[in-house]
């Protein structure tokens, strides 16, 4: 019992105070991590930077930006699963932003679920025809979206 009473003081710590805000860090003194992350995933170095984007979540659980490589990254490297969970929490932190949605859709997607990436990916083209900077994402999930078996 105190074991499990230990491990629910460290969740909680870790939630109301992550790892970023008790070292006095930002989310930019990370931006060199973030870089080299995204530079191996498109070299195709999937596991190194899958590697980085864990940490750097762990690291600052709430940035929108690390959850966004996370789930990335996690649906190249066949972990639909982790993406999920990262689009979750995108979903959470930034409601009105479609990219959440549309990393959703696309695990759902890959964990076979069909009707619940149409969902997703359907709220992903709301979100998105609201603004036009996210008119090539709104095209991505209109195409996944007819892969999902929806129009």
């Amino acid at each position: 019992m105190l074991e499990q009473e230990m491990l629910g003081e460290i969740q909680r710590r870790l939630v109301d105070e992550p790892i970023i805000e008790r070292l006095g860090l930002t989310e930019a003194h990370f931006a060199p991590v973030y870089t080299r992350a995204m530079e191996r995933m498109e070299s195709g170095d999937t596991g190194a930077a899958f590697r980085d984007m864990a940490h750097l979540v762990l690291i600052a659980p709430t940035s929108v930006q690390f959850q966004l490589g996370l789930a990335q990254v996690a649906l190249r490297v066949d972990l639909p699963e982790v993406a999920m969970q990262a689009a979750a929490a995108i979903i959470a932190l930034a409601p009105d932003r479609p990219e959440g949605f549309l990393l959703s859709g696309q695990a759902c997607l890959a964990m076979q679920e069909p009707d619940l990436a149409r969902e997703d990916l359907t709220d992903a083209i709301t979100r998105a025809d609201t603004h036009p900077r996210y008119a090539a994402l709104a095209k991505i999930a209109r195409q996944t979206l007819i892969l999902a078996g929806g129009a």
